[in-house]
């Protein structure tokens, strides 16, 4: 059980905290820029050198697609790197979000009322049983919710020991007593949410912010798998049609080659009517 002078000294320990503390943690997950300041070139120099491999460009078009791939692909790591810094915000942040002395008192409030509830509805029980002049079965009771009872009030002696009447007034009177104390501690519990409403409205503000960007995030990063998406669509067409075109020009090298071989002389009528073929001559 807390007392007054403790309750007191939290209420008074309680500063509104530091807004710029709870601001999320800035980042450049959205820029655009090729590379930024702490970025690894080698790293990025190294994607571009994959990417090069994989679709080999031969064309301009072709070699500012792959490039355009590489900057997006860049930018997606930026998005994962920005969502990993505002998830390890949130975080860092929960326990300024809801200060300390505010969590303790709160638990300790909940603890206090389900103790609370267990000995009233114990206390209500053993009423019942006494005023029913059922001495007996009081007695039983009282014996066999001895364990539970003897934990909650922490007597110097066990329940079980005293007369059920007298043992049913104890406990009706530790009930009242807990009561109190109980709404008291909430009072104090109320005083320090509204002393510290300020910076829990400034929390709330940064974890719907926090939110938001995560969104954009997510809406960024599905926008730029799009566009990759489309660029190596582009760049698989240009290699089919660079395929198409070397086979075409093979197919047509052969068929000038057989026109070579097979139509070197023209066929031709002689003034006597018999068929004859030129050497390469007209007819």
């Amino acid at each position: 059980m807390r007392n007054s002078s403790t309750a007191t000294d939290d209420l008074r320990a309680l500063k509104p905290l530091d807004r710029r503390a709870l601001n999320p943690l800035r980042h450049a997950g959205f820029s655009k820029a090729v590379l930024l300041p702490g970025e690894d070139a080698e790293q990025r120099a190294e994607i571009e050198r994959e990417y090069i491999e994989a679709f080999h460009p031969t064309t301009r078009p072709a070699h500012d697609t792959v490039l355009d791939l590489v900057n997006l692909r860049w930018r997606l790591n930026r998005l994962d790197k920005a969502e990993e810094s505002i998830r390890d915000s949130i975080l860092s942040r929960t326990h300024e979000w809801v200060p300390t002395p505010i969590m303790d008192l709160e638990r300790e409030v909940h603890d206090e009322e389900v103790e609370l509830r267990i000995l009233s509805r114990l206390s209500n029980s053993l009423t019942e049983l006494i005023d029913s002049d059922e001495s007996r079965t009081a007695r039983n009771f009282l014996t066999s919710h001895a364990p539970i009872l003897d934990l909650l009030l922490n007597w110097r002696e066990s329940v079980a020991d005293i007369e059920p009447p007298q043992a049913a007034q104890a406990i009706s009177n530790e009930v009242g007593r807990r009561t109190a104390a109980v709404e008291a501690t909430r009072k104090m519990l109320n005083r320090l949410v509204e002393v510290s409403r300020i910076s829990i409205e400034a929390a709330k503000a940064d974890a719907l912010l926090d939110s938001k960007q995560l969104a954009r995030i997510r809406q960024e990063r599905t926008t730029i798998s799009r566009r990759m998406e489309k660029g190596v669509k582009f760049l698989r067409e240009i290699q089919t049609m660079s395929v198409i075109e070397g086979q075409f020009k093979v197919s047509a090298g052969r068929s000038d080659e057989n026109h070579e071989t097979n139509f070197s002389g023209i066929p031709y009528r002689s003034p006597d009517g018999s068929m004859g073929i030129s050497e390469g001559g007209d007819a």
